[in-house]
């Protein structure tokens, strides 16, 4: 982990022993117990509360299936979500049409 003069820490993993897609979810997962202090203007959290965060290091295998499935699971709600936006278009302008007719 390297900082700046901002503030701003930087989590650079260990590729040998953490894939960063697989710390990128498993971090959003602990979002809830790792958010920092939200009492100021951007929610923070300080380094020596980085520093202490254990993230489950399961054989790079593995963390590669993890990655591969939940990467999948998610072009599947980016679709559902265009196919929603698309019914609600539909919707939209057939109810435009009544309206209309």
């Amino acid at each position: 982990m390297k900082t700046d003069a901002k503030n701003i820490a930087t989590i650079l993993p260990e590729e040998d022993r953490l894939l960063k897609h697989y710390a990128f979810f498993t971090l959003r997962v602990m979002e809830p117990q790792i958010s920092g202090n939200t009492s100021t203007a951007f929610a923070s959290i300080n380094v020596r509360d980085i520093k202490q965060i254990r993230i489950p290091l399961p054989p790079l295998d593995e963390q590669r299936a993890l990655v591969a499935e939940l990467q999948a699971e998610q072009e599947l709600v980016d679709a559902n979500r265009r196919l929603v936006a698309r019914m609600e278009s539909k919707v939209r302008a057939a109810v435009g049409r009544i309206w209309e007719g």
